[in-house]
């Protein structure tokens, strides 16, 4: 296909989407400036991120089709302003991997020069678009829930218990110990039971009733047998800053087993609110989920050799990304990421530099952590070099 002069970018446009339309992609990307930048929503999907180059915005394109079925998309109006077009419509789709359907509106805005498109971004629902391409990261609490919490308007961070109803959460209010008793003992399965304050030293003692799920305890005043109690459900505990049941010297005088404990220390508790959900939604379901992922050193190697700059993700959650480099013969790659990380070298060696810091020798068996926004480089890599990198979620 040879490019031909249009009238206007937006007959530009229209035929780019009708030869997309008609499956005819390479008769389409000939519309498509070499040095094109495409965005698209970062969602950590295949497709997601900016794509810089026509290569990019291919391989854009096969992971749409690929990870998609039933696409369409429905164009209302295109609207003109010397090079850039707006254009505006809806579209929808059904995703492979979980047959999770998903349809929104959006607004596009292209820019075109010399009869090709350099520059295009879509804005459209990316938080109901993630939602249908991770829908097993998006909390879904059981009906099978029992939730019991121990309230006492004195108690601090009562407020926990508004956030919870906000959420749409429901919840049985405990106003004595003899309610809390009879709570626990009913025949209603799956049985949770938070408490803050004092509220919280009051349900410590009846961890070890059998017919407990999970408790959450928020910045308890004290946890009598802390340090001696044997038998436990599974216990999410929060302490306040000033506390003394986190010292060291109480830590290292609990002698119990705790695999089903987990404690943070943190003042704001509305900061962890997103961990007492999942909490919540874990154990009481009657079937605990199953968390954990795992990918086969069959499935990592047909991904390899990756494209430029020869980086594989295997593993995305909401909390990390999990992934290889091995950039074999491709040119250095100096780059920022927006995520804390974590190398491990795998095998080879190679130079790294960070910043304005001294270049550094690393070889395999070393393990470099590297700041969010840290400009960093690895160069003068054997032909054996491979990294595990780990992306951990910022908190900032």
């Amino acid at each position: 296909m040879n490019i031909e002069p249009f009238n206007n970018p937006a007959q530009l446009i229209k035929k780019f989407q009708q030869l997309l339309n008609s499956n005819d992609k390479q008769s389409a990307f000939q519309l498509v400036a070499p040095d094109a930048v495409w965005h698209s929503d970062e969602i950590e999907a295949p497709w997601s991120g900016v794509h810089r180059g026509k290569a990019a915005i291919i391989r854009h394109f096969r992971a749409i089709s690929g990870t998609t079925e039933n696409f369409s998309r429905n164009v209302e109006q295109f609207i003109e302003n010397d090079d850039s077009v707006v254009e505006i419509g809806s579209l929808k789709c059904v995703f492979k991997k979980n047959k999770q359907p998903f349809a929104t509106d959006y607004v596009c805005i292209y820019k075109v020069r010399n009869n090709q498109i350099y520059y295009y971004r879509i804005f459209e629902d990316s938080l109901k678009l993630r939602r249908a391409y991770f829908p097993e990261n998006v909390l879904q609490i059981s009906d099978a829930i029992s939730l019991g919490c121990l309230f006492r308007e004195e108690d601090d961070n009562a407020y926990i218990f508004s956030l919870l109803k906000a959420k749409g959460i429901p919840f049985t209010v405990l106003r004595s110990v003899e309610e809390l008793r009879h709570f626990i003992e009913n025949d209603k399965q799956n049985k949770i039971v938070i408490g803050s304050g004092e509220s919280a030293s009051t349900i410590w003692p009846l961890i070890d009733q059998p017919a407990l799920s999970g408790v959450i305890l928020l910045h308890p005043a004290n946890l009598p047998q802390f340090t001696t109690q044997l038998r436990q459900c599974p216990c999410l505990i929060v302490h306040a800053s000033n506390t003394s049941l986190t010292s060291t010297e109480l830590l290292q005088s609990i002698n119990r087993p705790r695999p089903d404990i987990v404690q943070f220390i943190e003042d704001d508790i509305v900061s962890l609110l997103p961990v007492i959900l999942k909490f919540i939604n874990q154990f009481g379901n009657v079937r605990q989920q199953p968390l954990a992922q795992v990918v086969r050193h069959d499935a990592i190697n047909s991904m390899l050799p990756a494209a430029f700059p020869g980086a594989i993700r295997i593993i995305t959650d909401e909390n990390c990304i999990v992934g290889f480099v091995k950039p074999d013969n491709y040119p250095s790659f100096p780059h920022i990421n927006y995520r804390d990380e974590v190398h491990y070298i795998l095998s080879g060696n190679a130079r790294f530099r960070h910043g304005d810091q001294p270049v550094q020798e690393i070889k395999s068996g070393d393990v470099v952590f590297v700041k969010a926004f840290e400009l960093h480089e690895w160069f003068d890599y054997s032909p054996d070099f491979m990294l595990l990198y780990v992306q951990c979620k910022s908190h900032a």
